[in-house]
């Protein structure tokens, strides 16, 4: 007696559902059964790429969506290597099935468009140095991995508790506020307590900070009523993080609390000199430091200002000193390389 062995059997040995969801068969007596085909969703590579790894391609991929149209149902993409050489939007009637060690490998300048529903069983599903976006919703939690190319996520992200879209394009993880929802805390009894962060309170490196000051002296700039107040010139910047000072203005970036701290250095004042008087200049408000000492103010003069002041994004603050009493403009605003005369500055709150 001949001895038969038989393999196990291939997905392609199954009827795998395809989109229809019934199928039939001849059953052991020659009759005819009816059942439901195996599945919820389409093997991609099965159904549409004939078992064979050599098609894990756009090509195929392409077939099934055509096939399929509008019908809302799971694309499953077997694992291994799916090579993107063009652009392609998945639309958003299909729920994309990614298995682990499934991953799109996108050619340079072309894009990936998963426009529906995202399952994934893993980080790590994009290769090469196209750019895959999801503009649908990811739904599957994930552990930590990293992605090659570029992942653009526009929709709702879970990863884990659900994380709020982007509402205002602030990259700020949802609205004007940042909210880290259910953050529990053990030793202070707030348990179950949402802690609520303003997204104005964040500090990042780019925090508002200046330093600049005056390297060379301004000679007869001030000295009688007539002349009024002036403007500092600050022409040289030992830092300004933010890039929030320009011209010898500071323009808040924010609304916020900021100190604000001058000095400046006159010189040539002489016996008819009357009065002299320092400001901050912003846009809310006007701070001002007066000295009156009639015909005895020394010839060289230091004046110092310094104040917490209330800025909204896009004011602007700058200094503005004036003497009076001269016979014409004959005061100096001193400057050198050592900071005489500076203006400095930073966020608060």
């Amino acid at each position: 007696m001949a001895t038969v062995t038989k393999g196990l059997v291939f997905r392609a040995d199954l009827d795998n559902y395809d989109g229809t969801l019934t199928t039939s068969r001849t059953d052991s007596t020659g009759g005819t059964v009816s059942g439901l085909k195996i599945g919820n969703g389409v093997d991609v590579l099965s159904v549409f790429g004939a078992g064979d790894t050599a098609n894990q391609t756009l090509a195929t991929i392409n077939t099934a969506t055509d096939a399929l149209g509008s019908t809302n149902i799971g694309l499953v993409f077997a694992p291994g290597t799916w090579t993107i050489d063009d652009d392609k939007t998945i639309a958003s009637n299909f729920s994309v099935i990614i298995p682990a060690g499934c991953v799109f490998d996108i050619a340079a300048g072309k894009t990936l468009t998963l426009a529906g529903t995202v399952l994934r069983e893993h980080a790590t599903y994009s290769s090469g140095s196209g750019t895959l976006t999801i503009s649908g919703t990811d739904v599957t939690g994930v552990a930590a991995g990293t992605f090659s190319g570029s992942v653009s996520i526009t929709g709702t992200t879970t990863v884990g508790n659900t994380i709020k879209s982007d509402t205002d394009s602030t990259d700020d993880l949802g609205t004007t506020s940042v909210r880290f929802a259910n953050v529990y805390t053990d030793s202070i009894g707030d348990s179950g307590q949402q802690l609520l962060i303003p997204a104005s309170s964040i500090r990042t490196a780019n925090t508002p900070a200046f330093l600049a000051y005056n390297s060379v002296t301004d000679s007869n700039v001030i000295g009688t009523s007539g002349t009024g107040t002036i403007t500092v010139d600050y022409d040289t910047e030992v830092f300004d993080q933010g890039n929030n000072f320009a011209s010898d203005v500071f323009t808040a970036p924010v609304d916020g609390r900021y100190l604000l701290i001058a000095q400046v250095r006159l010189g040539g004042v002489t016996a008819a000199a009357d009065d002299t008087q320092i400001q901050f200049s912003t846009s809310n408000r006007t701070y001002t430091d007066f000295r009156s000492d009639t015909n005895d103010i020394a010839a060289t003069t230091v004046l110092r200002i310094s104040a917490i002041v209330d800025m909204d994004a896009n004011d602007t603050a700058s200094v503005l000193v004036q003497v009076r009493g001269e016979a014409s403009d004959v005061v100096d605003v001193f400057g050198t390389t050592t900071p005489h005369t500076f203006f400095s500055g930073c966020m608060l709150a």
